[in-house]
């Protein structure tokens, strides 16, 4: 989810938001949209983001970050400073 495109299923719900189609119907949202975003995390502690108003996906839940791409993503890079999952950084003792 998180990166320089992010990409949602295109099966008909959000069909109408920015962006284009994939070769397999998956929509592609480029970096400068201006669409609303939530950022979320799922259980080791790998953040993302994920446009406001569809579904967070199992696994995932929001953190409270809401607004333009650019915004969710610098909070994102404040905050996500150790980029091991947690289940190894419990295993390696830090």
């Amino acid at each position: 989810m998180l990166g320089g495109v992010e990409k949602a299923r295109a099966d008909g719900e959000g069909s109408d938001e920015p962006g284009s189609t994939d070769a397999k119907g998956i929509q592609v949202f480029e970096d400068d949209d201006d669409r609303q975003y939530t950022v979320v995390v799922n259980d080791e502690e790998q953040y993302s983001i994920w446009p406001i108003g569809r579904d967070v996906p199992a696994g995932w839940r929001e953190v409270g970050v809401t607004g333009v791409k650019a915004d969710c993503l610098e909070h994102i890079k404040e905050v996500w400073t150790d980029m091991r999952p947690l289940s190894l950084r419990q295993r390696m003792g830090v």
